[in-house]
Parts: structure tokens; C-alpha cells; sequence
């Protein structure tokens, strides 16, 4: 008989958060960013407190994309409404009182997706738009709410590489037009692969987009290099804009990407990675930086 050939019974999948969120410094602990790289995500996330930029973080299956989501979520400002959309919710934003959290879901046989929770969280004033995975239709009226200037966006998406990513947009389902995937200012691509006895899960490229007659531009500023996440001689558009925006020498710019990494790795050193300390660390140094890097200072003497 065929009774022994299909699988039968039910099947259910529990996926089991810790209470305690990752940080940034627990991932460059890990190995799977290193403090250059971080640093620069925390400069592009924050954008000065004026203008963030868009990013998207892709990978495969469990590469570890919503962990580094939630990350560099966390690097936004305290004073900035956030509304995220999810599928299912997984990001931990911890006790942000500004924080506003929706979840795709059937409610009394009305079907309400993530595309409808994006179009009505426009209407919330959002100074940060967070999806917690782009898959389909919805990622049209995210294109045109970073078209329509809603800078800051983070999401993530199931792709290998940054190319492959500029590619899954152009086609079917998501479509959208060459001239606003540009709109998207970094890609941060995470891999996982078994290293001896477990899984380890790491940022393997940050590829900068831009546009030039219609053509998406890709510029890999990090990428895995024998083992080893590396910043390449490529210019960097994106520190010329800061320059330009915040009327700074571009390597102004670099000194403040060097200095939040001394901050990184302050708190590495000092095992300073519980989510709350962490952030309160960073959200200080928003708001008074000289105390900040006075404390640093102070504490190496």
C-alpha cells in the first residue's frame, strides 16, 4: 500500500527568540561584522540625525537578516517614530515609547497584508519606515514613499548577493522601475556557512547603489576578502553627500566613522553588550558626545 509513503500527521514550527535581544557589539564579538563595517552601518542608519539612508539586508534562509535588522534598527534616534510592518513580529526595538508595530493578519475572513499596513502607515507620520521582509506588491509603496522622501527605510529581503538583489527588483513580483531601485543606498548581504561543528552567520558585502542614465550602479565598499570583511579603495558617494549635506570635509566625515568605531570597541572591551547599555550609549552620545568620548578617554588612563 502507498500508507507508508507520505508523511503523515501535523507539523509546527516554534521559532524561539532570546528575551534579550543581539546587539552590535555581540556581533562583532561573534565575528559576523567587523567594528569598520559596523561603525559605517551606524553612520548610515543614523545620518547625522538630518538624512539617513535607505538600506536593505539580504540573504538566504536563517543567514541571520532580522537579527541584523533589529541591529541597526536600533541605532535610530529615540526621538524618531518608527513604524515597522511584519509578516509575523520578530524585531525588538526594546521600550522605544515611539515605536509603532504592525503585523499582516486574517482577521474575520478579511485578509489584511503587508502592502495595506504599509499604505496606512504613511498616514502615521513615520519618520521610519522598517519592513520586516519585502516580498511582493509591497514594495511599491515602499519605493514610493523613499521616492516621496521618506529617507531612513530599513527591510530586508531573500537574495545572494547585491546583484541578485538589483535584479529580484527589476523583475516579477516586485517590478520596480531601474530608476528608483537607486533609492536603495546600501545593500548589506549576509551568508550563513557551517564552520566545524555549527553554523556561523556574517555580513559578507556592503555594496553601495547609484544610478546613472537609468542604469543601477553597484559599488562594493565591504566585501569578504580570504576570510576577512575588508573596506575596498572604492570612493564612497554616500560620504560625499554627508559632506555635502552637513557642510563637512569628507574627511571630517571619515574621523566620525573612525570615532564611533573607538566607540565599538570601547564597549567590546569592556563587555559592555546588554541591549539597554548598549543603547544608552549610543543614544547618549547623540546628545552629548564630548562627555561620550570623555568617559572613553577617561577610562583607558
Amino acid at each position: 500500500t502507498l500508507d507508508n509513503v507520505y508523511p503523515r500527521g501535523k507539523s509546527l514550527t516554534i521559532r524561539k527568540f532570546s528575551i534579550l535581544p543581539l546587539t552590535i557589539v555581540d556581533l562583532i564579538k561573534s565575528g559576523s561584522i567587523t567594528s569598520d563595517a559596523a561603525a559605517f552601518l551606524w553612520l548610515m542608519v543614523d545620518g547625522f540625525g538630518v538624512n539617513p539612508k535607505n538600506i536593505l539586508v539580504v540573504g538566504g534562509t536563517s543567514s541571520g537578516k532580522t537579527t541584523l535588522l533589529t541591529v541597526l534598527s536600533n541605532f535610530t534616534r529615540l526621538n524618531e517614530r518608527i513604524v515597522s510592518i511584519e509578516d509575523t513580529l520578530e524585531l525588538s526595538l526594546l521600550d522605544r515609547k515611539n515605536w509603532v508595530a504592525l503585523e499582516a493578519k486574517q482577521a474575520l475572513g478579511e485578509n489584511i497584508g503587508m502592502d495595506d499596513l504599509l499604505k496606512n502607515s504613511l498616514r502615521m507620520r513615520p519618520d521610519r519606515l522598517i519592513i520586516g521582509e519585502v516580498r511582493g506588491k509591497e514594495a511599491i509603496p515602499l519605493f514610493t514613499a523613499m521616492n516621496n522622501g521618506h529617507n531612513g527605510c530599513l527591510g530586508t529581503i531573500h537574495s545572494k548577493s547585491a546583484r541578485d538583489t538589483v535584479k529580484k527588483l527589476e523583475n516579477k513580483p516586485f517590478e520596480i522601475p531601474s530608476t528608483m531601485i537607486s533609492l536603495i543606498n546600501l545593500v548589506v548581504v549576509m551568508n550563513r556557512r557551517f564552520l566545524g561543528d555549527g553554523f556561523v552567520r556574517e555580513v559578507t558585502q556592503i555594496a553601495e547603489l547609484s544610478s546613472m542614465e537609468d542604469k543601477v550602479l553597484l559599488a562594493n565598499l565591504f566585501e569578504k576578502n580570504d576570510g576577512e570583511l575588508i573596506r575596498n579603495d572604492l570612493p564612497s558617494g554616500l560620504i560625499e553627500s554627508f559632506a555635502h549635506e552637513s557642510v563637512m570635509e569628507k574627511n571630517d566625515v571619515k574621523k566620525e566613522i573612525n570615532t564611533r568605531k573607538i566607540i565599538l570597541e570601547w564597549l567590546l572591551k569592556n563587555n559592555v553588550s546588554g541591549p539597554m547599555e548598549v543603547l544608552e550609549v549610543i543614544q547618549s552620545y547623540y546628545f552629548n558626545p564630548e562627555k561620550v568620548m570623555s568617559m572613553i578617554y577617561n577610562s583607558a588612563k
